[in-house]
């Protein structure tokens, strides 16, 4: 998102004496005119008159994504794997920025791989009230090359709470995207009315592969759930 200073637009540049000054001196003013247009605001007419390109829908692939993550605490390690996953990005393939990116999943559906916890995590994952966990983004800001942080909101049945990743973008055709996520760490936060204790000193990672496929889409529809 680029921000432009209001106080640099063209309607605030004002000629007077114009008739008193040489032709050369005119020919300078209008040049630094037309240059202060371009650092200021567009006209509203040229904006309308801009086309916006369109959003492409490209939907999840569940059988060629993973996403798995793991929790380490004083209490129960274990790892898991999502089985549940859904979502799509709708996608600006020329300014990654003004994508957006839908994801959920059902925490009863989770898989556990292994674990130490003295009791079943999968009976309590799937006891969980209110299990659909989604991540709808709403904003996308470069990191480095290929790299982009992404920012929303996560929702459990009533409750919300926003999340921000740092992840790894590619596409390596028009018609594909993989979004990879490799991070571990401290797990600082708790998530509100977690099923799993997060004590102090409990770390965690996460790791997804993403496969994202294009479906062709307007932009009229792209905001549309």
């Amino acid at each position: 998102m680029h921000f432009r200073n209001p106080s640099r637009s063209p309607s605030n540049i004002a000629f007077s004496g114009a008739a008193s000054i040489s032709v050369g001196k005119k020919i300078l003013l209008v040049t630094v005119f037309i240059l202060l247009s371009f650092a200021g605001p567009l006209p509203t007419s040229v904006l309308a008159a801009t086309p916006q390109a369109a959003l492409i829908r490209q939907n999840l692939i569940p059988a060629k994504s993973k996403a798995t993550f793991t929790i380490d605490s004083p209490l129960l390690q274990f790892d898991a794997r999502v089985s549940d996953l859904t979502g799509h990005i709708d996608l600006d393939p020329r300014d990654i920025t003004r994508s957006r990116v839908e994801l959920r999943t059902n925490l009863a559906r989770l898989k556990v791989n292994a674990s130490n916890a003295p009791f079943d995590l999968e009976q309590l994952f799937a006891a969980i009230p209110s299990a659909e966990l989604s991540f709808v983004s709403s904003s996308i800001a470069p990191v480095s090359a290929g790299r982009y942080r992404v920012s929303g909101t996560v929702r459990r049945g009533t409750r919300t709470w926003p999340a921000h990743l740092v992840v790894n973008y590619a596409a390596p055709n028009s018609t594909r995207s993989i979004v990879t996520v490799e991070k571990s760490g401290p797990i600082e936060e708790s998530v509100p009315e977690s099923p799993i204790p997060i004590t102090p000193g409990t770390t965690g990672s996460v790791s997804c592969a993403l496969i994202f496929q294009t479906q062709s889409l307007t932009q009229g529809t792209a905001d549309k759930p």
